[in-house]
C-alpha cells in the first residue's frame, strides 16, 4: 500500500512511539496445504484517542517450506509492554 498526502499539512498523519503501557495480541492458526497461515491481530495504544487495531490476515511466504519449520507452539503470542507470554 502507498499513500501520499496532497500538499496539505494537516492530512499528514503525526507520528508517536509507545515503549509501555500497549497491548498486542497475535494469533496465529495451523498452516494450510496451500504454506498460508491464518493469523489474527489486536493492537490498543494508550493515546489520547485510545487507538487500536483488530482484525484477520493471511501469512504468506516467499519459501514455500518456511511454515513447516515454524514451532510448533507458535500458535498464540500475547506482547504486553514489550513482553511476549504465551
Amino acid at each position: 500500500m502507498k499513500w501520499k498526502p496532497d500538499n496539505n499539512s494537516d492530512l499528514v498523519p503525526k507520528v508517536e512511539v509507545f515503549m509501555d503501557k500497549y497491548a498486542m495480541r497475535l494469533d496465529f492458526g495451523q498452516a494450510a496445504a496451500n504454506g498460508k497461515i491464518p493469523a489474527r491481530i489486536y493492537l490498543c495504544v494508550p493515546d489520547q484517542h485510545k487507538s487500536y487495531v483488530a482484525g484477520n490476515f493471511e501469512v504468506a511466504f516467499e519459501d514455500a517450506g518456511a511454515a513447516a519449520r515454524l514451532p510448533a507452539n507458535a500458535e498464540g503470542l500475547l506482547m504486553k509492554n514489550g513482553i511476549i507470554a504465551t
